[in-house]
């Protein structure tokens, strides 16, 4: 919870809560505040209230938010999810946008304050004065959701976030998760000594995947008391599956992985965000 805080603590915050029905022909959604082209994720969307992995798999952009070390943000109309990320810099979280229909994340922000300002200036009657545009020049980019063609064409410094090379790396385990494919995923990677959330979670799921049970015991004794939910979580319910027989097998283990234990959400009146409707066939 206490990233969340942060990131929604400024502008973000004050803008999302007070916002109007959008203009130009929007018309607001319900199933979460809507600012600009971006409906913002309900909070219950967003944090584990139980079981992290469990959370995790029942909603594809969960999976696709959390593979990558990200927070979902919101969705656009179209499908496209806005990313944060989980790594800081100077305090600042960047943000991401999943495209649904090419499968690629673009950096569009390097912070959270950053987007929302610019959401909030692309929005209100008046256009944006040149010390607003000067203010937000090499911190946000112009991008086909949102029509920011006022910013210019400075882009800004290359991001360090692991976010997009994380996207890339999981793609073919996502795809699995998430049912658009079944195909055997790579062998994990070398861990690091202190891996972020992102790269346990994936070590183990491809161990559990591939029947890899002796590397999977390994991790289990590494993980189990890990500080992140995130880390420790899977090891219970992976152990658990375990327990009850796991088939031996890809193809067996990948189903059970599609069909989690259902999980409550926090804000249980109000629905687990945008994507909804977006259930696996």
């Amino acid at each position: 919870m206490s990233l969340l805080d942060e990131c929604f603590a400024n502008e973000f915050r004050t803008l999302v809560d007070k916002r109007k029905s959008p203009a130009r022909g929007r018309k607001q959604r319900a199933s979460g505040k809507s600012a600009g082209a971006l409906d913002v994720v309900p909070a219950g969307g967003r944090v584990r209230p139980s079981n992290a992995l469990a959370f995790m798999l029942e909603q594809p952009f969960r999976v696709d938010a959390t593979m990558t070390h990200s927070l979902p943000l919101g969705t656009t109309g179209s499908g496209d999810v806005w990313l944060v990320s989980l790594a800081a810099k100077r305090g600042r979280h960047d943000v991401f946008l999943y495209g649904h229909d090419t499968g690629s994340v673009e950096h569009v922000a390097d912070s959270v304050e950053a987007i929302a300002l610019a959401l909030h200036l692309s929005d209100r009657d008046a256009a944006p004065t040149a010390a607003e545009r000067r203010m937000l020049a090499g911190h946000v980019v112009n991008n086909d959701d949102i029509d920011l063609a006022w910013l210019g064409k400075k882009r800004f410094a290359k991001t360090s976030s692991p976010v997009q090379r994380l996207h890339e790396r999981t793609y073919d385990l996502r795809s699995t998760l998430n049912g658009y494919g079944r195909h055997l995923p790579a062998p994990a990677g070398k861990l690091p000594a202190r891996p972020v959330p992102a790269k346990a979670l994936d070590a183990m799921l491809r161990a559990f995947l591939r029947v890899e049970d002796q590397a999977l015991d390994a991790l289990f004794v590494r993980f189990a008391e890990a500080p992140s939910g995130l880390v420790r979580d899977p090891v219970s319910l992976l152990r658990k599956l375990l327990g009850q027989r796991a088939p031996a097998t890809f193809e067996g283990r990948a189903r059970l992985l599609q069909a989690p234990p259902k999980t409550q959400p926090l804000d249980a009146g109000h629905g687990t965000g945008p994507h909804r409707s977006c259930r696996r066939a």
